[in-house]
C-alpha cells in the first residue's frame, strides 16, 4: 500500500511541477505573483481540508500538531522564497542543484532524532541520487566561480528550511501515526499564507517602484493552474503524511524527487519530443538503480 501511495504521490508533484511551470511562464520578470499564486493554491487546498474534516466527523487540533504544523508551513514558504531569491542572483543550475540536497537532511535527522536505521544498499542509493541530481542539473560549460556571499545563504537557506519542513512532517507523524492528518495541513497552510502575504506586499511594492507593469490574472496562466496545484499539492500532502509512518526517511524524500525527477526527463522524451542526451539516459539508468537499492 506505501508503495502505491508513494507512486500517487511522485504523480502529484509531476503534475503540480506542469502547472506551476505554466504559471512561470506568465511571469515576466516578477516575483511577487509567485506570492499570490502560494496563497491561492494553499487557500484552497486548504477550505478543501476544512470541507473535507467537516463532514467527516470533525476535527481536532493538538497542541503539538498546531506547533508543529506552524513550523512546517514558516519553513516551507521561507524555503520557497529562498530559492527564488538564489535563483534570481545566481546561475539556474547550480541553484536548483544546490536546493536538491535537501533531501539529506530528513533522513540524518531521522537517525539522530528518530533512530532510524540506515542500510548500506540505501547509503549507495542516496549517493546514486545525488549523482543523478548533479548531472541533471550540470550545464555543459563550466560555472564561474560564485562569490556573492548573500547567494549562498539564499542557497543554503532554502535546503535548510525546506529539510527541516519534511523532517518536522516525519516527526509529527512517528508521535501521531495516521492522526491530525487534516489539521497539521491546515495550519501548515494558514501559516503558509500568512508568511506568503507579507512577502507579497514587500515584493510588490518594491517592484512597483523599479517599474514593473502590474501582473495581470488570467484564468488560463493563474487560476486554473493555481486549482490544479491546489488539487494535486493537496493530494500529494496526504500521500506523504501517510507514508511518513510508514517508510523510513531514507527512502521516502529521496525516492520521492528522484521518482518525480524521472517522470519529467520522461515526459519531456515522449511528449516534448525532446531529444534524450548520453547525459539524460545514464541519469534514468542511475535513477532506477538507486530506487531498486533503496529496498534492500
Amino acid at each position: 500500500m506505501s508503495v502505491a501511495v508513494l507512486g500517487i504521490c511522485v504523480i502529484c508533484y509531476f503534475i503540480a511541477n506542469i502547472y506551476q511551470n505554466k504559471f512561470s511562464s506568465s511571469l515576466k520578470g516578477q516575483i511577487y505573483p509567485m506570492n499570490y499564486f502560494q496563497i491561492v493554491w494553499m487557500g484552497v487546498a486548504g477550505i478543501g481540508y476544512f470541507l473535507v474534516g467537516l463532514f467527516s466527523g470533525g476535527m481536532h487540533f493538538s497542541g503539538l500538531t498546531i506547533w508543529l504544523g506552524s513550523l512546517a508551513g514558516i519553513m516551507s514558504i521561507l524555503g520557497g522564497m529562498a530559492l527564488m531569491g538564489g535563483m534570481a542572483r545566481g546561475p539556474l543550475s547550480m541553484t536548483i542543484l544546490i536546493y536538491s540536497m535537501y533531501i539529506v537532511i530528513p533522513p540524518i535527522m531521522a537517525g539522530l532524532f528518530l533512530h532510524e536505521t540506515v542500510t548500506k544498499s540505501q547509503i549507495i542509493a542516496i549517493l546514486l541520487i545525488i549523482v543523478v541530481i548533479f548531472l541533471s542539473n550540470s550545464g555543459g560549460g563550466k560555472e564561474k566561480k560564485i562569490q556573492d556571499r548573500w547567494w549562498w545563504f539564499l542557497c543554503i537557506g532554502s535546503v535548510i528550511c525546506i529539510g527541516l519542513s519534511n523532517f518536522v512532517m516525519k516527526f509529527h507523524q512517528k508521535i501521531m501515526p495516521g492522526a491530525e492528518i487534516k489539521e497539521y495541513s491546515i495550519v501548515s497552510y494558514i501559516w503558509g499564507i500568512l508568511i506568503a502575504g507579507l512577502f507579497a506586499v514587500v515584493l510588490r511594492n518594491r517592484e512597483m517602484k523599479l517599474g514593473h507593469e502590474r501582473y495581470r490574472i488570467t484564468a488560463k496562466y493563474f487560476v486554473i493552474p493555481a486549482i490544479m496545484t491546489a488539487l494535486v499539492q493537496g493530494c500529494a500532502n496526504v500521500c506523504n503524511l501517510y507514508n511518513a509512518s510508514r517508510l523510513p526517511a531514507i527512502v521516502l524524500y529521496p525516492v520521492t524527487q528522484l521518482s518525480t525527477l524521472m517522470l519529467t526527463v520522461l515526459y519531456g522524451i515522449l511528449f516534448l519530443k525532446e531529444h534524450p542526451t548520453k547525459r539524460t539516459v545514464s541519469c534514468l539508468l542511475l535513477g532506477v538503480a538507486a530506487i531498486v537499492l533503496m529496498n534492500f
